[in-house]
């Protein structure tokens, strides 16, 4: 009995630094848990809209200083792009709704085989010209919030089309069509909340390519079908109120982990 203590004592101290992590992984985990199922019946006495998040009302300081640098200059093409969910991406999703969106693509596509929905990811890059002349491309998409940036992989599984740039006829002090134009026209169109917030379901990364068409007059039938092919998304059941609060929950502490620790990183 006191050789087997021993080993153990040996072990924890061997690995003392292994095992403090594993404590406090899992005292994240609990207090998380704790805290989502508290705030869950708390905000369910008070009637919230569990279907509503709204955790930002502006841009990340990472965004603004992209827009500082390359929102008011001139743009010379636009490309549509989308590629599949990464495994990650998934994986984290599925977690956070108890498996919950797999059972919905799969319900989805048994129904629909022959316009079955593959989860993808939407984006557009936006190629504008430098004072030199020069060309930069910036991507805009929406994850848990929007991201603007020139730091971005391209992937082999990834698919790209041109949209076509028209000059500004009706505003003579700018001929060109710019970031900053296209961007202020979505915002005010759909509203603040709408436009720099996130919904798994209604405003995820798809919809915001939409609003994004919408505003540069390229909202055919051709440029729907590229980044959404189906209607999953207008005939997905909505998840349960606790599984939508969780989710809630999951990207708002995320969103403060990145407030908090990315921008001042990378700023």
């Amino acid at each position: 009995m006191l050789r087997y203590l021993n080993h153990a004592l040996l072990f924890i101290y061997s690995n003392w630094k292994i095992l403090f992590l594993i404590i406090i992984i899992l005292a994240v985990i609990i207090i998380f848990l704790i805290w989502t199922i508290a705030s869950f019946y708390v905000l369910k006495y008070l009637k919230k809209n569990f279907d509503e998040n709204f955790y930002f009302n502006d841009y990340t300081d990472n965004c603004k200083k992209y827009l500082k640098l390359y929102g008011e200059l001139p743009i010379k093409n636009i490309y549509l792009v989308r590629q599949p969910v990464g495994k990650i991406n998934s994986l984290i999703a599925n977690i956070v709704t108890f498996n919950g969106i797999s059972r919905k693509i799969n319900s989805y596509n048994t129904i629909n085989k022959d316009n079955e929905f593959f989860p993808i990811h939407t984006s557009m890059i936006f190629e504008v010209e430098l004072p030199n002349k020069f060309k930069k491309h910036v991507i805009i998409e929406k994850n848990n919030n929007i991201n603007i940036s020139t730091n971005y992989k391209k992937y082999e599984c990834q698919d790209i089309i041109k949209l076509s740039v028209k000059k500004n006829k009706k505003n003579k002090k700018n001929k060109f069509v710019t970031i900053n134009n296209i961007l202020e026209k979505t915002k005010n169109r759909i509203g603040k909340e709408k436009y720099f917030n996130w919904h798994i379901y209604k405003n995820n990364c798809v919809k915001f390519s939409e609003e994004l068409l919408i505003s540069i007059n390229k909202n055919n039938e051709k440029n729907r079908k590229f980044i959404n092919k189906n209607d999953f998304f207008k005939n997905v059941n909505e998840s349960s109120n606790f599984k939508l609060h969780i989710i809630n929950t999951s990207i708002n502490l995320f969103n403060f982990i990145q407030k908090i620790a990315f921008d001042s990183i990378w700023i």
